[in-house]
C-alpha cells in the first residue's frame, strides 16, 4: 500500500506536466486576444454599449420577461405542456415586444435566437424577436 508521500510523488510525475501545459495554453490564449476581443471584454455603458451592439458580433443574454405571479409552476413541470408552467403576464408580453422594438429601432443586428424550452422563455424570445 502506498502512503500519502508516494501518492504525491506520483501526482507530481503525471499531473504536474498536464497542469503546466494548461497554464501555458491559458497564458497564450490571453496574449493572443485581439484588440477587438479586449475591447469587447471591457464593460461598456450607455451610448458606448449601444455603438458596440450596433456593430454586431455580441451575444446578448436575456432572462424571460415578467410572469403572472398569480400562477405557480406545477410540480412536476411538464415542459411540453404549457398549462403546467407559469406564463408571462400581460405586462411581460408588452415588455418583451418593447425590447424587440428597441433592438430594431437601434439597428442592433440579431442573428440566432436561442431559448430554454420553458413557456415563459419561449414566449419572451418570440415576442422580442418574431422573425
Amino acid at each position: 500500500m502506498r502512503g500519502p508521500v508516494e501518492k504525491d510523488k506520483r501526482f507530481m510525475k503525471t499531473e504536474r506536466p498536464l497542469i503546466a501545459a494548461v497554464a501555458v495554453l491559458a497564458c497564450a490564449a490571453t496574449l493572443a486576444m485581439s484588440d477587438m476581443a479586449r475591447l469587447a471584454a471591457e464593460e461598456a455603458t450607455g451610448s458606448a454599449m449601444l455603438d458596440r451592439l450596433m456593430s454586431g458580433g455580441y451575444v446578448v443574454y436575456l432572462r424571460h420577461s415578467m410572469t403572472d405571479t398569480s400562477r405557480n409552476d406545477a410540480d412536476p413541470i411538464d415542459i411540453k405542456d404549457w398549462s403546467t408552467q407559469r406564463p408571462l403576464s400581460d405586462a411581460g408580453r408588452a415588455l418583451a415586444r418593447k425590447i424587440g422594438e428597441a433592438f430594431e429601432a437601434a439597428h442592433v443586428p440579431v442573428g440566432s435566437v436561442v431559448s430554454s424550452p420553458y413557456c415563459r422563455a419561449v414566449e419572451t424570445a418570440v415576442r422580442c424577436f418574431p422573425d
